[in-house]
């Protein structure tokens, strides 16, 4: 699996808005049970990941970076977030931390 797929299925929700007018009445109520349900049973580190993730795909298709730099600066945040260094700290300044050290690591920091 790649760490492109930036949040590794945690951004799986259950249905679409869309969906939601095709239900019927006794349907519809239980799609918002199961998604009230899917957001209560998803921790804290998968929101954080969810989220982050989002975000550094974000600012590196915002740098034209590499899919290989942005591969690697989702694996050394979520190994970040595994080994409990982001707590307390900004999830921005965590991405930013991260995508510079897979720059450095794929020499992209280098100028010509």
């Amino acid at each position: 699996m790649t760490y492109t797929q930036y949040d590794q299925g945690l951004g799986t929700e259950v249905g679409q808005k869309a969906d939601l007018f095709k239900l019927g009445g006794k349907d519809r109520n239980k799609f918002f049970r199961l998604r009230k349900w899917q957001y209560r049973i998803s921790t804290a580190i998968e929101r954080n990941l969810k989220l982050a993730l989002a975000e550094l795909k974000r600012v590196s298709s915002y740098l034209k970076l590499p899919k290989s730099v942005e591969e690697e600066s989702a694996r050394i945040y979520t190994l970040a977030v595994q080994r409990g260094l982001v707590r307390g700290r900004s999830m921005e300044s965590v991405v930013a931390g991260a995508l510079y050290a897979a720059c450095r690591r794929h020499d992209r920091g280098k100028r010509h």
